[in-house]
């Protein structure tokens, strides 16, 4: 139970020197992005800890999930400016679906009235987006981004596990099987696999700073 406690703390240090290392970089392509991409691995991570103590297995196994999928992402935002341009319009893509949905279900009120903020907002991402060459796209999935980064076959391995930990599955519903678990051994797993896709976010970040000339 101790290991359960330690882990999140010594690594959190790791995730704070970096985004202090990434703020006090001005000169830093893309760094707000990497301080959003860093801040959110660093709140993953703490909430893998905090769960992983409490014995709340969802949200261990939601966010231990959300790291695998988070290490996929700083491998692909970290190989190219072409990559990371891409994610930056993701998010893009993302923001117009976000806003074009709840549009759409307001245009069904009968007194509905359009709002000019909003129709901005999106006629402003919709010329981002031609901007980019992005029209119509989709974001790209998980799974694209990991076989983009030639980890394709971990993905397959490993997705699906985590997600019968987060979702609602008959398995997580019933607190198992017939079989006993003992929840401690596999909090410390999970939180064993956290600790590792952390690591690797780290250590891809890393080393983008240390080719930019910014060492750490």
């Amino acid at each position: 139970h101790r290991d359960l406690h330690s882990f999140p703390t010594r690594r959190s240090s790791d995730l704070r020197a970096l985004l202090l290392h990434i703020d006090t970089r001005e000169s830093l392509p893309n760094q707000r992005i990497f301080h959003h991409l860093t801040d959110y691995v660093k709140g993953q991570f703490e909430r893998c800890g905090d769960a992983a103590c409490k014995l709340d297995m969802d949200i261990l196994g939601w966010s231990t999930r959300n790291l695998f999928e988070l290490s996929f992402v700083a491998d692909y935002v970290c190989a190219s400016d072409q990559n990371m341009q891409r994610f930056i319009g993701d998010s893009a893509i993302d923001d117009l679906d976000i806003w074009e949905k709840f549009t759409t279900i307001d245009q069904r009120a009968p007194d509905y009235l359009p709002h000019q903020e909003s129709t901005e907002r999106i006629s402003r991402v919709n010329q981002k987006l031609a901007s980019l060459g992005l029209t119509g796209k989709r974001p790209l999935q998980a799974s694209e981004i990991a076989e983009a980064v030639n980890r394709h076959a971990e993905y397959q391995e490993l997705y699906r596990v985590f997600s019968k930990l987060a979702h609602p599955t008959a398995w997580a519903i019933l607190g198992g099987s017939e079989e006993p678990v003992v929840w401690e051994k596999l909090a410390l797993l999970l939180l064993l696999k956290a600790n590792r896709y952390t690591s690797s976010c780290l250590d891809r970040k890393s080393t983008r700073l240390n080719s930019s000339h910014l060492v750490i």
